[in-house]
């Protein structure tokens, strides 16, 4: 429920309420896919993922080798930590 406030243009008004009216029942199982073998397709449907991040990733992948840590990723693709905390849930290596 927490994500609610990183969505871009919700209202805190409107996060109050979602978070009055809803709750999690329990923690989902989240699926993590490999950063080095993933297409740009399976990385853009992750949640907190775009098409040009995706893109990104591959490409590098295909230019530099195998990513083998958070901090390469992040290092490379210039992403902020809360952004790499983030990621870190939906991918393994």
């Amino acid at each position: 429920m927490d994500q609610l406030q990183q969505v871009y243009g919700l209202d805190t008004i409107v996060v109050k309420a979602l978070k009055a009216s809803f709750s999690v029942q329990g923690t989902p199982v989240i699926r993590k896919i490999s950063v080095n073998n993933a297409s740009v397709y399976e990385l853009q449907i992750l949640p907190f993922f775009t098409k040009e991040l995706a893109e990104k990733i591959v490409s590098e992948r295909a230019k530099n080798g195998l990513f083998n840590d958070f901090e390469k990723i992040s290092n490379i693709l210039g992403l902020p930590e809360d952004k790499i905390e983030i990621i870190k849930l939906y991918l393994n290596f």
